[in-house]
């Protein structure tokens, strides 16, 4: 049966980490939710899209210009997307809309969210009330772990790269896969991610 990790394992190919950390969130800390994801991860990659678009179009609505042009600007210090713009964003996804049964296109929808944006995402779609805590702090507890690591992109957001949902055991949970603490996610992925932010939930 399709659940979570179909959801987050579209995050290999398209980058849209924090919202898929959102999804393993939900997942653990609200079990009323988890027939919706199930549902939501039949068709991962459209409800994903609908998703994020739902979120920047109610972000223009309320006029919430500081959280769009945030985002534009983290997107844009990741390689190949320099030119990014939320408008285009949009007219690509809606122009890869198709009825309900029919596979999309696979175009690319990454997205990056800054913790600021993340935590608006989280408290206005979805009704938590996140805290920017101490990234060191070394507990378990859910929250969402902002990284950074060499090579990675560079920015005003402590070089931000990558979002990983940290379970209340303290696991983490990324690209459709679980890992028992950062250096087992390191050492899978041949990375050297540290955390420079922390998202309490």
């Amino acid at each position: 049966m399709p659940d979570v990790h179909d959801l987050g394992a579209v995050n290999i190919k398209h980058g849209i980490c924090g919202f898929t950390s959102t999804l393993y969130a939900l997942d653990e800390l609200r079990p009323k939710t988890k027939q919706l994801i199930a549902d939501a991860a039949k068709d991962a990659r459209t409800r994903l899209m609908a998703e994020i678009k739902t979120f920047l179009v109610i972000m223009k609505a309320q006029g919430k210009q500081e959280i769009l042009n945030e985002i534009v600007e983290l997107t844009q210090s990741f390689n190949g997307y320099e030119n990014w713009t939320i408008e285009a964003y949009i007219n690509k996804i809606n122009s890869a809309a198709r009825p309900s049964g029919v596979s999309t296109p696979n175009i690319n929808f990454s997205i990056a969210m800054p913790p600021k944006s993340l935590m608006e995402y989280l408290h206005t779609v979805w009704e938590f009330n996140p805290v920017l805590d101490n990234p060191l702090a070394i507990h378990a507890g859910s929250a969402i772990l902002g990284l950074t690591r060499t090579g990675g992109p560079k920015n005003r957001f402590k070089n931000l790269a990558h979002y990983v949902y940290q379970t209340k055991s303290g696991k983490l949970m990324s690209w459709g896969e679980e890992f028992k603490d950062l250096a087992t996610l390191n050492n899978a992925k041949g990375r050297n991610y540290s955390v420079v932010y922390r998202i309490s939930l």
